[in-house]
Order: C-alpha cells, then structure tokens, then sequence
C-alpha cells in the first residue's frame, strides 16, 4: 500500500496511520470474535477452528520425535548404569540451519531483487512459497503474473505503471469490499436461524 501510495503521489503520513490503526483493530476485534465464538460454541463445533487453527498436531510432530528419542536414551542408560548417568541432553540443529540457510537465501535474493531490475524470482514469493497461503492462492497470483506479463509486452512498464496500477487497486478494494458486504449479509441470516449461507467467518 505505500508503494502504491508512491505511485500514485499519496501522501503516506495518513496512509501509514491508517494501516497501524487498522491493523491494531483488526488484532483486537477478530482476537475477540474468534475467542466469543470458542468459547460460546465451542472450538470443535466450528470447522474452520477443528480442522485447521487448533487441529494442526503437525506441530508438535517435531517435538514428539525429540521426546521419543531423549526418552529412548534416558532408558538405555538407566538399564546399562545409574539414573544419574543418563544420556547428556542433545540439540537439535537442523531447524537452526533451516532458518539460517532460508534467511541467507531471502537476503541473496533481495539484493538480486534490487540490483538487477529485471530479476524474477521475488524474496516475498520465496517466503511464501510452501505456506498453506501460497496453496489458496497460486490461480489468482498465476492470472495476476500473465495479465502482467501480456500488459508488459503491450504498452511496456508505463502501462502497468500509470494504468493498471490503479485500476487493480480499484479491484482489489472492490473485491474486500465485496467479501465485507457478504459476510453482513451472512451474519444477518445467521442471526435469523438461517444456517446455509456463504461467508467467510464461522
């Protein structure tokens, strides 16, 4: 959005502002929407909250092989000596390296990314790339990078630049705005009794 600003000679002091302020809302009312509705109906009653924000046991996968492990040697070594000769507590380093070697990449890839102009593979996309994020939205970014690439190849960066830029911004809000209205709508009918409606919240 301060890109766009950029472009678009907004001023960014009250863009800025309203980003921080609707970030800060967002936390705090969908923090406590999310937490009415565990509560009130239960997190095992909502589908979104059962099937993915508390039913992710992939991440414990990790530390359940840890503790196999330390518990694996904690009783070889109470069968082959004393309590308190067990086994010295090891580390793992292999989500270290992985972070480290991912945060070297990211930043290679930035400064590709700004020295050469027309470097394709975006730090950003890297990041994303193997996110449950990137799985709900490959078909909109692949439709965004052709629609790109055509206008690219039609009337080149001023194209994309001076119009594009602003009328996609236009769909973007449009399309938020779309999804607020319907989720209204859907919370008026749930209200109602009515069960069978499309929204994005629970």
């Amino acid at each position: 959005m301060m890109e766009l600003a950029d472009t678009q000679a907004a001023r960014r002091r009250p863009l800025a502002v309203a980003l921080t302020v609707g970030t800060v809302v967002a936390l705090l009312l969908g923090g406590y929407v999310m937490l009415v509705w565990c509560y009130g109906r239960g997190g095992q009653n909502i589908p979104y909250m059962k099937n993915w924000a508390i039913g992710q046991n992939w991440y414990f996968t990790s530390l359940r092989q840890s503790l196999s492990v330390v518990n694996a040697e904690a009783a070889q070594a109470a069968t082959q000596g004393t309590a308190a000769q067990a086994a010295a507590p090891t580390y793992p380093t292999a989500g270290l390296i992985s972070a480290g070697v991912g945060s070297l990449m990211t930043l290679v890839l930035t400064f590709l990314r700004l020295r050469f102009a027309g470097f394709w593979l975006h730090p950003i996309g890297y990041i994303l790339g193997n996110t449950y994020f990137t799985y709900m939205v490959w078909g909109s970014l692949l439709v965004a990078w052709v629609v790109k690439w055509v206008a690219l190849r039609i009337g080149g960066p001023r194209l994309v630049r001076e119009k594009m830029t602003s009328f996609f911004a236009g769909v973007f809000v449009g399309g938020v705005g779309g999804m607020l209205f319907w989720d209204v709508v859907a919370l008026v009918l749930l209200g109602q009794g009515v069960r069978d409606v499309y929204t994005c919240v629970p």
